[in-house]
């Protein structure tokens, strides 16, 4: 359809990347950071509350599994990103999948994640509308 763009507007395409990059960019960090050094960055010795929630299931959190799990996911969510400011169709997929993936991280992953959701939904609903827009009317047909 002409006049048509995948691409979201730039209220939602910025801060969705901004996002991203922060939350995924800090796991390949940290992450990479407790493979290197021995563990991630810590207040007083104390993971956050995600710890919690992966010693639960039975993961160690501060065993190597888990530290390269963080590296993966990080770099997986990065490409994510660099596939939506490349190929928005693509790219707005795998960010919902990494951004919904990632709520256990919490605290920090999980309300960068629901942000991140809800500027992706937002813009769904603008595309829609646009799109509605563009159609032409049925009362106008010949």
């Amino acid at each position: 359809m002409a006049g048509v763009t995948h691409e979201d507007p730039g209220w939602i395409r910025w801060p969705v990347a901004a996002l991203a990059a922060t939350t995924a960019g800090w796991m390949v960090f940290d992450g990479t950071r407790a493979i290197v050094v021995g563990d991630y960055v810590t207040i007083d010795g104390r993971l956050g509350p995600w710890a919690n929630l992966v010693s639960a299931l039975g993961v160690d959190p501060r065993g190597t599994g888990m530290k390269v799990f963080f590296v993966g996911y990080g770099l997986c969510w990065l490409a994510a990103l660099a596939t939506y400011l490349r190929y928005p169709p693509v790219g707005r997929r795998a960010l919902v999948v990494a951004a919904g993936a990632c709520s256990w991280y919490a605290v920090p992953g999980t309300v960068s994640s629901l942000v991140q959701l809800g500027l992706l939904g937002a813009s769904r609903r603008a595309r829609a509308r646009a799109a509605r827009r563009l159609r032409p009317s049925s009362s106008h047909a010949a």
